[in-house]
């Protein structure tokens, strides 16, 4: 285990003095350290304004709340199950968050931002939307809503997605349908519809999307225009990663 993972591990375990020790030997080898410093100083602020007590020194901030008009489970729905990873992403995480949480269908929806302990307003966005939830006042258009938004130090974008998907694991189903987007993408109207569908009436375990391109405005500028397939053996030529095929994009997968 790396020296930073070994830090940020003792830092979710709440073993601040500890972290401590292992953040002064990354200082002392590294003289650029007093930025990752400066920026759990900001962070920490930042989670004691949300409601952190003093001696919440782990650099941890977790709750979760469930729509009120939410149903209760049923075997026939399925699960749809998205994480996001974001820091300092507040200008676009609103469009993300929306893209998500207006989704129809006969599905429900367990969704997990993890925030790398951001310094600018993410948290107040995630709250916002949190509190919005939690009182009703996001329509539900599916079976129900869970949301979680957890702020912790991580050692990168694929660490916070890996502990987003650790989020309620043990309550997972085989059939949940899985997915990550990141904060300053947003999902069309109808995706989990159309990907419940797909999983429900064919017996694939992976599924992409086409993928448009949209500037800050939310503008297209530009499509795909042509369906596309991806075969097993394109796949494992290693055609789709820079050869003469598109990329698979990671915004438009879904799996099981």
């Amino acid at each position: 285990m790396s020296t930073l993972k070994l830090a940020n591990k003792y830092l979710r375990e709440g073993n601040f003095g500890k972290s401590l020790e292992v953040f002064e030997e990354l200082r002392k080898a590294n003289p650029n350290f007093s930025l990752y410093e400066k920026g759990y100083s900001l962070a920490r602020q930042n989670l004691k304004k949300h409601g952190a007590k003093n001696d919440d020194m782990n650099l941890i901030f977790s709750r979760s709340v469930i729509h009120p008009e939410s149903k209760e489970p049923l075997a026939t729905v399925r699960k749809m199950v998205i994480v996001t990873p974001v820091y300092n992403g507040a200008e676009f995480l609103a469009a993300t968050l929306e893209s998500i949480l207006s989704q129809k269908g006969n599905f429900t929806i367990e969704y997990s931002v993890m925030d790398g302990c951001s310094s600018d307003n993410t948290l107040d966005v995630l709250t916002d939307f949190q509190n919005r939830i939690e009182n009703g006042n996001i329509t539900l258009l599916c079976h129900g809503i869970k949301f979680t938004v957890q702020s912790a130090p991580d050692c990168g974008l694929y660490d916070a997605i890996a502990q987003g998907f650790e989020i309620d694991e043990a309550l997972r189903d085989p059939n949940d349908i899985l997915a990550y987007l990141n904060a300053d993408d947003v999902f069309v109207p109808d995706a989990f519809q159309i990907a419940t569908h797909v999983f429900e009436n064919t017996k694939a375990r992976w599924i992409c999307g086409q993928i448009h391109t949209i500037n800050s405005l939310g503008e297209t500028i530009h499509s795909v225009k042509f369906p596309l397939t991806y075969s097993r053996e394109d796949i494992l030529a290693g055609h789709h990663l820079g050869g003469d095929l598109y990329f698979i994009q990671q915004e438009g997968n879904f799996w099981l």
